[in-house]
């Protein structure tokens, strides 16, 4: 195997590219995630989702620009320390113009390959009554958008800016011309628009998001539908009136991917020496990551197939030793774009890099991050942040969060 500027020039399967006991992987692909959310991992342990709404998502209005640095750096790195070298990232923290310009920076020392899907801005404006104040169809968000994205210089090739929208249930005649603007050529278009469709019983039987963007004519190869784990019968429906201007692909069922897509479709091939993983319809260009060929980007994790979870069961089935077996602790190896992220079973010293409008910059260009400064940082991070919401009453959050959504109550106790 040879590298070029972080694309594989040569993969040749009768070389020994790495120890004969390793396993050699492409880098896995996260299609949803909020990266900015460390600093309350293990809130949420006991929570339903709307249990998680209010100190989860909407807490990001009580997350400074110094909040989110750390919380985004911290889990860009831990999807990189598992292996993940693609995520699509559905950005809710983007509070105020600089929180995105923040939120980029923190990705450009990881380099990790994220899809930055920008959400308009949703505030707790109060957390007695409880209300919220939502951006999405503000003039803020049209022009703020294609100002962060002509913004330059930032990477590109590593950071794609796309776009978050979760309201869809909008009237048809605000929703289009919005669509159309998203999409406009002559305009920094999102690459991707992508928009959380999952169901759930307590929410009746009122259009899904598939369905609802259908009628609307917004079905596109640019629509990517995540956590659908509700909609496979639903996806069916729509496949062939869409095959003709895209292929349709449902994700299988495995830890790494949770999405339903309209996109070029996804293969998983054994053994795990070729294992593709081919999420075509993401940026960058069509087939680009998710496979260990030529042309392809050089995103690879290497496993140690010594390790004490992995040893025996790799012998005998690679892939089920890694499904059902791995944990990071067994990649000794994560290259992006040709790039060591990850060595010997640690996370390399990061060095920072300019926001995507310098002057904007959080933490000063050049500075050398190890893990262990971050994580200092992202605890005290996290204690700043958990004093700034300690009266508010998320109770009355999950309260309003259950009438936002016009949710069965009835449906509710039922399946509880």
């Amino acid at each position: 195997m040879l590298l070029q500027g972080g694309t594989l020039l040569i993969h040749d399967e009768k070389k020994n590219v790495v120890p004969t006991v390793s396993d050699l992987l492409p880098g896995f692909i996260d299609t949803h995630c909020h990266l900015w959310q460390t600093q309350y991992k293990g809130v949420h342990a006991n929570h339903t989702l709307i249990g998680y709404l209010p100190p989860g998502k909407h807490v990001a209005g009580f997350c400074s620009t110094d909040h989110l640095f750390w919380g985004q750096l911290s889990g860009a790195l831990e999807s990189i320390d598992a292996g993940t070298t693609t995520v699509v990232d559905h950005a809710s923290c983007n509070t105020s113009p600089d929180h995105p310009q923040v939120a980029i920076q923190a990705l450009l020392p990881a380099g990790l390959r994220s899809i930055y899907c920008h959400m308009p801005a949703r505030r707790a404006i109060s957390t007695s009554s409880w209300n919220l104040e939502d951006d999405t169809f503000s003039g803020q968000t049209i022009s703020d958008f294609p100002a962060i994205t002509r913004t330059s210089p930032f990477d590109k090739e590593l950071v794609h800016m796309c776009f978050a929208m979760d309201k869809i249930y909008t009237p048809a005649e605000m929703l289009k011309p919005y669509y159309a603007s998203l999409r406009d050529p002559t305009k920094e278009r999102a690459k991707l628009v992508t928009t959380l469709a999952a169901g759930w019983p307590m929410g009746g039987n009122g259009s899904t998001a598939i369905k609802l963007l259908n009628s609307h004519g917004f079905l596109a190869p640019d629509i990517l539908l995540s956590t659908a784990i509700f909609h496979k019968m639903e996806m069916a429906r729509y496949t062939n009136p869409l095959e003709r201007s895209s292929r349709t692909c449902q994700t299988p069922n495995s830890r790494w991917v949770d999405s339903l897509s309209l996109c070029e479709k996804i293969t998983m091939i054994r053994p795990a020496s070729e294992w593709i993983v081919v999420f075509g319809g993401l940026p960058p260009r069509r087939g680009e990551v998710g496979n260990l060929k030529e042309g392809m980007k050089a995103d690879m994790i290497v496993f140690d197939s010594t390790s004490a979870a992995l040893l025996a069961a790799a012998v005998e089935d690679p892939v089920a030793a890694i499904v059902l077996h791995n944990n990071s602790s067994d990649i000794y190896m994560v290259t992006i774009d040709g790039l060591i992220k990850k060595e010997g079973g640690r996370l390399v010293d990061f060095v920072t890099a300019p926001a995507p409008n310098k002057p904007k910059s959080l933490i000063q260009p050049g500075t050398k991050l190890p893990w262990k400064g971050i994580a200092v940082k992202l605890l005290e991070s996290r204690r700043a942040l958990k004093e700034r919401t300690v009266d508010v009453n998320f109770a009355a959050g999950a309260d309003y969060s259950i009438n936002k959504f016009h949710a069965n109550r009835e449906t509710m106790l039922r399946s509880q």
